[in-house]
């Protein structure tokens, strides 16, 4: 186990042992906090963080899966909020409040191999927890695949939710069986209403008693999470002002056009609601993962963060490229809003069709500097960009990258720094956000616009 590596599973650093036992040196999480703490502290979590932990989760166990493991013990104890702070949370809000804040699975003491999993259940033993563990542990020993990690996350999805585990009230062999021949019950939240229906479609197909009824794959069950991530996203309304405002005055042209007073308006309003959904692109693209490509196992969505309630795509130092899914066209611009810290730089490019590359921004965020330093580099011409002042080192600073067949614009906090023309004409593009050499970077609110004007503003 010593040989897994990944920002969401606490780091074995060497084993030794001596006449008083076995020892096992583990990475240090700073925060001393696990979900049954949380749940301890705060109560019942919110649908929309419980989804975030367990996506966190899951991509830990999709990892320890392709590496030949799977946990069997798969509970709240063992989730581990890394928090850089010598204070527990207070609320919800500052669970995830630190960039850094991540969620992190340990005790991996009774994990094994798949083939090492079928000869000790062919010995009888037990492994794990029975209020969270799969039935099959206990009851069909021999099926016990990555599919019990699965089981065992509904199970402690469920306590998140409700600070109870499903079947509480029955001693071990009881509570066993009741697993074996039921798939989990619905959780009732503390307001007394159950979760919105599309998480409990994804809660049940985790916990049905038969395997052969869960998710047979973590792929699907990723990207089941991440539309759910989306969904809640949606849900509160995190669109744009300008957008709500806009929908507000093009159902009222469209009240006056049906009552006969003035077609001609609603078509008007109509028109200009259609041409800001465009131009908005209508949601944010850090609001999910399912916008982006590549290397996606380093990065995380989340939510809520420290100075910002707009969903935002965090990746720390190592974090793979990541590529925009969407394909843009001359004429088209991204705006985003960004924050790092490190003292080597993390780049975003321009890729062309043939997926070059036509340009980089390197953003550097040294650590006490309270500013980020910008470089532009446009067929192997490097320009300084300036600096961005920040008042602490959490500030975002926002920035447009606006690109014409031949010209390629650039903005920071609204002011232009860096006009280019291009030798070779641009026919499509694409944005790749490169492998994150500094200690984290942070990107919320990223739009794709159009140009105005036929130029970069």
């Amino acid at each position: 186990m010593g040989a897994l590596s990944h920002p969401n599973i606490v780091s074995c650093h060497d084993v030794f042992t001596s006449s008083e036992g076995v020892f096992i040196i583990m990475e240090y999480v700073p925060g001393r906090l696990t979900g049954r703490d949380l749940v301890l502290r705060l109560g019942g979590l919110p649908e929309d963080m419980v989804v975030e932990i367990m996506l966190q989760a899951v991509r830990a166990l999709a990892y320890v899966h392709s590496k030949g493991y799977i946990h069997r013990d798969l509970k709240p104890d063992n989730l581990l909020i890394y928090r850089e702070s010598q204070y527990p949370p207070r609320n919800f809000s500052e669970v995830f409040s630190n960039p850094d804040s991540r969620v992190m699975i340990c005790d991996f003491g009774i994990a094994a191999g798949v083939q090492a999993v079928a000869d000790s259940n062919q010995r009888g033993f037990l492994f794990g927890s029975p209020a969270f563990m799969a039935p099959e542990q206990a009851i069909t020993p021999e099926k016990v695949d990555f599919r019990a990690d699965i089981y065992a996350l509904a199970t402690t999805a469920w306590f998140l939710l409700t600070g109870k585990t499903p079947f509480d009230g029955h001693d071990r062999d009881e509570r066993l069986l009741l697993k074996a021949e039921n798939n989990i019950p619905d959780p009732i939240l503390t307001n007394g209403k159950k979760p919105c229906r599309e998480f409990l479609n994804v809660l049940r197909k985790m916990g049905a008693a038969d395997p052969e009824e869960r998710y047979q794959d973590y792929r699907t069950l990723i990207a089941d999470l991440e539309y759910l991530s989306l969904f809640y996203a949606d849900r509160a309304k995190r669109l744009p002002q300008t957008l709500m405002k806009r929908k507000r005055s093009f159902f009222l042209g469209l009240g006056f056009g049906i009552a006969g007073i003035c077609i001609a308006v609603g078509i008007f309003y109509f028109h200009r609601y259609l041409n800001l959904l465009e131009e908005t692109n209508y949601v944010s693209k850090t609001i999910s993962m399912i916008f982006w490509e590549g290397e996606r196992e380093g990065w995380r969505i989340f939510q809520r963060d420290f100075g910002t309630d707009q969903p935002s795509l965090i990746g720390t130092i190592g974090a793979g490229a990541l590529l925009l899914r969407e394909p843009l066209q001359p004429g088209q611009a991204v705006n985003f809003s960004i924050r790092l810290q490190g003292s080597q730089s993390t780049t975003i490019s321009l890729l062309d069709e043939q997926q070059e590359t036509r340009a980089s921004f390197a953003f550097y965020g040294f650590r006490d500097s309270q500013q980020l330093l910008i470089r532009m580099n446009v067929e192997q011409d490097n320009m300084p960009m300036g600096v961005a002042p920040l008042a602490t080192e959490l500030d975002w600073t926002n920035i447009k990258i606006s690109v014409m067949s031949r010209q390629i614009w650039f903005y920071v906090n609204g002011e232009l720094r860096g006009f280019r023309h291009l030798e070779k004409e641009v026919e499509g593009w694409q944005l790749q956000i490169d492998e994150v050499r500094s200690n984290y970077l942070q990107i919320k609110d990223f739009f794709v616009t159009k140009m105005d004007n036929g130029n970069g503003a």
